[in-house]
């Protein structure tokens, strides 16, 4: 049976959650104990978080209605969150976020002729659907971060193919004004927030990437990046590791990536790593509350996932079974000399971002003078 939408949960025992959806099973849980199947009438499109020893699952049903299974006291519970109006089933891009005590929802739904972006605040009583925005329809059409304060980032693309976000903030509970970024950057923007709290943003534009990194400041610097090895299926996503970015998506059978060096002024060339027999598999990992994507295989219901800044460029997929443990990292073999290297690696980015703030406060002082 094939599995996908393959979702996996480390908890902090060390145990490994592994959600996954196959056509004859539905939505199905794997475990150390085995695989037991959640909800069988459910459409292929979900999502799963781990919050405060809560499990919440958002799913469709078979009629198109959004059911919430929250797991807690050892049981599984099920709630119908909206009743659909026209019992058809369509991809509703459904995200959780882990935000304090709550996991906030967003997903997308149709509407005399326009595509919606919906939020709700999913805790002990759950809140009313509110709309976010009419956005452009996409393959990935938004993406939702943290910060450091726990508000929500929404990137998007209005319905004009404008590229901006909008923030909830939680002291205010309410959603502030379109930001606008860039003009029409293509599909499947994806975002992710570094150690620092810088978000960085990759979209995929016919035949190039486009790169944009948001600064404490607030300022977007953009790259254009030209790919000729990108289909139509892909969907590029950011990794971060020993200090170099990295933006990767899959081609066939194959992992492509390119890599960043300085900081994301510029990227190299496109590096291929080539599958040992099975396609790539793409997961959706949740360590602590903090959650990205990584690539993956399956075997024999074991997954196996790739630290892709730990392969050498050219090399197999393969690497170290997976099994009921958190991802393997690579150890350094000298901790203090790479700890300092770090150390000084990330004050010069931050010296960098606070030089470029204090030229912008002296150039706004010296108007003021005037």
């Amino acid at each position: 049976m094939k599995q996908i939408d393959n979702k996996l949960i480390y908890l902090k025992n060390g145990d490994v959650l592994h959600f996954y959806y196959c056509n004859k099973e539905g939505i199905c849980i794997r475990t150390k104990n085995g695989v037991h199947s959640l909800l069988k009438e459910a459409a292929k499109d979900f999502d799963v978080v781990y919050l405060d020893s809560v499990i919440y699952l958002v799913c469709q049903n078979n009629n198109g209605d959004i059911i919430l299974l929250k797991h807690f006291d050892n049981t599984w519970h099920k709630y119908t969150l909206l009743v659909s109006k026209t019992q058809n089933v369509c991809d509703k891009n459904f995200y959780l976020l882990c935000s304090g005590e709550c996991a906030q929802l967003f997903y997308t739904i149709k509407s005399s002729g326009r595509c919606l972006l919906i939020e709700q605040i999913l805790s002990h009583q759950n809140s009313e659907p509110i709309v976010v925005a009419p956005i452009r329809e996409s393959a990935q059409p938004f993406f939702v971060v943290n910060d450091n304060e726990l508000n929500a980032y929404i990137y998007y693309q209005n319905e004009q193919g404008v590229l901006g976000y909008r923030i909830y903030k939680w002291s205010q509970k309410s959603f502030g004004e379109f930001i606008k970024i860039e003009d029409c950057v293509g599909e499947c923007v994806y975002t992710s927030s570094d150690m620092y709290g810088r978000h960085h943003i990759c979209a995929k534009s016919k035949n190039s990437i486009i790169y944009i990194k948001r600064t404490l400041d607030g300022e977007h610097k953009k790259t254009s990046i030209p790919m000729p090895y990108i289909e139509a299926d892909s969907a590029p996503f950011i990794h971060f590791y020993e200090e170099k970015i990295y933006i990767i998506w899959r081609t066939g059978g194959c992992i492509m990536y390119i890599q960043s060096t300085d900081d994301g002024e510029s990227f190299g060339s496109p590096v291929k790593m080539i599958s040992s027999g099975d396609v790539p598999l793409l997961f959706s990992v949740q360590n602590q509350n903090r959650r990205s994507f990584s690539f993956g295989t399956l075997i024999n219901g074991e997954h196996r996932l790739i630290n892709i800044g730990a392969h050498p460029p050219g090399t197999a997929l393969a690497t170290s079974t997976i099994k009921d443990k958190r991802p393997i990292i690579r150890e350094s073999t000298n901790n203090s000399d790479d700890e300092i290297k770090r150390i000084k690696s990330a004050l010069a980015a931050l010296c960098t971002e606070v030089s470029e703030l204090k030229n912008k406060l002296e150039l706004v002082m010296g108007l003021l003078e005037k």
